[in-house]
């Protein structure tokens, strides 16, 4: 769960504001003013009136109900209450609503129908085609949903939750930053010409020639741009930056991204928060900061303890292999005893040993092959321990080496 807006909550709490205009136009149909309460008696009762105004509100509540319920994460309560008010409410926005809550159940392919007949009937709501996109995503097939995000624009929404879901799809079908482009503007550079900086042409992505105020940019149609202008749209939204953050990654601007990453952290929490420090500690990786990596990836395992995907031996097996490829052999083996701390195994002792056997840490490398001698190995594993032993005993013996 973010602090700032849930995926779709503004647009429907946007909605909200098209509930009135659908209840004000159902209600042209019904007289002005209705008599309440009315009771058959000899005595002459003057009746209370309802006027249109309170009639409206009414209605107008009744159908936000149904909102409310999908925005809780309630559909089973959203479908009854649709059944239950009937034609009160219009048939396009039963159709979105009913496709909404069918989401939310895990029905992709009937919530595509009813998003698809919601558009029919009313075919320039932008709204209705992004949730059709959201569909399309939810399933899987990236590629129609970003098109469909597309019209959605083109059909007047804009939003930080757009721009987002846009930007997820088109990281999974295109490259990043798309068919990049260079362009030079005029000296001196303006405040917002620095990494993400948007204008009507793209993102900026860096600056290749400072002297003459040269960018890269990457075009409109790129998930970089999407991804930027989610968060330029909505500065609150954790997400939003999270999602920044994730696009920079992949372009292999590192450093970008950790600053997009420092901003979702102050936003999110729970589950949201985990996979911003994962996404962090992969950036740092690919980085070679292998200590910004743990550092990280322990944040992430903090905030989503239960999450499977989420290993912590196996992190410090990753940050060892990272520090051996740089000559950080100290910082290998401590990442190694780390590993093996958390989750002894055969395979992971023979690294250990490997590693102090290179650095010449004879007596250690002996202690840590006779602990995987005692952990049952299978006939392989014993053969590697015991080819090890007699490198022990080369490099212990005067002459031998």
């Amino acid at each position: 769960m973010t602090r700032s807006t849930s995926l779709g909550g503004r647009i429907a709490a946007d909605s909200r504001s098209a509930i009135a205009v659908v209840v004000a136009i159902w209600a042209l149909s019904v007289t002005g003013s209705l008599r309440a309460d009315s009771r058959i008696s000899d005595e002459p009762v003057e009746e209370p009136v309802i006027t249109r105004g309170a009639l409206l509100e009414r209605t107008r509540l009744k159908i936000q109900s149904v909102h409310d319920h999908i925005n809780s994460g309630e559909p089973e309560k959203a479908m009854a209450r649709i059944d239950q008010l009937g034609g009160i409410i219009p048939e396009a926005e039963r159709l979105y609503l009913q496709g909404r809550a069918h989401l939310q159940l895990g029905a992709h392919l009937t919530a595509r129908t009813k998003f698809r007949e919601a558009i029919r009937r009313r075919p320039r709501c932008g709204e209705f085609y992004f949730w059709l996109g959201i569909s399309y995503q939810s399933g899987g097939a990236h590629a129609l949903a970003a098109s469909t995000f597309a019209k959605a624009n083109l059909k007047g929404l804009e939003s930080s939750e757009l721009h987002e879901a846009w930007a997820a799809s088109l990281m999974e079908t295109v490259d990043v930053l798309g068919d990049i482009s260079r362009m030079r503007f005029e000296l001196p550079a303006e405040e917002w010409q620095v990494h993400g900086g948007i204008f009507r042409d793209g993102v900026l992505v860096s600056c290749v020639r400072p002297d003459d105020n040269e960018w890269v940019i990457s075009p409109r149609t790129s998930a970089l741009y999407h991804a930027q202008q989610a968060a330029a749209l909505d500065e609150s939204r954790g997400s939003a930056w999270l999602i920044a953050g994730e696009a920079w990654a992949r372009a292999g601007f590192h450093d970008v991204a950790s600053l997009r990453f420092m901003r979702a952290v102050e936003l999110l929490d729970g589950a949201e928060l985990s996979k911003c420090h994962q996404l962090w500690a992969e950036s740092l990786f690919s980085a070679a900061d292998y200590d910004g990596f743990i550092d990280h990836a322990k944040k992430s395992i903090r905030n989503s303890p239960k999450d499977p995907r989420l290993d912590l031996a196996e992190a410090y097996d990753r940050a060892a292999a990272g520090h051996a490829l740089i000559g950080e052999t100290d910082k290998q083996i401590n990442c190694l005893k780390f590993a093996v701390e958390l989750r002894p195994s055969v395979e992971r002792q023979l690294r250990l040993a490997d590693a102090l056997l290179a650095t010449e840490r004879s007596d250690e490398a002996t202690v840590r092959l006779r602990d995987a001698m005692a952990m049952n190995p299978s006939r392989s594993e014993k053969r590697q321990i015991k080819r090890r032993l007699i490198r022990v005993t080369q490099l212990t013996t005067p002459g031998r080496r």
